[in-house]
């Protein structure tokens, strides 16, 4: 009689557990195609967004950066060359006024 009255409780014991794993067995199971299916909707946008950046053009940052410091180069060498002018110039006038003494000083006949 006490085995009998242990076979319930004992296929009690044994059985709510397996029908509470198979409930989370489902659940899980479901999850996992849900995350699956986000995981295959996430890739689809991924190669959506990497033919996007493919048709981008291309990134022309250095060659902007070198062209600032070329422009900077031919800047100061226009400075030095406007000086350098400058100095030719005043000293052109120099000359000419020396130049014109000189003719007053010895006119020609």
């Amino acid at each position: 009689m006490f085995m009998k009255s242990l076979k319930i409780p004992l296929l009690l014991a044994v059985s709510l557990p397996l029908l509470l794993i198979s409930c989370n067995t489902e659940k899980l199971a479901k999850k996992r195609e849900e995350q699956k299916a986000e995981i295959a909707r996430l890739n689809g946008e991924l190669k959506l967004v990497k033919e996007q950046i493919k048709s981008l053009p291309p990134d022309h940052t250095n060659e902007l950066a070198a062209a600032r410091d070329e422009e900077k180069d031919q800047l100061d060498q226009i400075q030095a060359l406007d000086s350098q002018v400058s100095e030719l110039e005043s000293k052109k006038d120099q000359l000419d006024e020396e130049f014109k003494k000189y003719r007053a000083k010895y006119v020609v006949k």
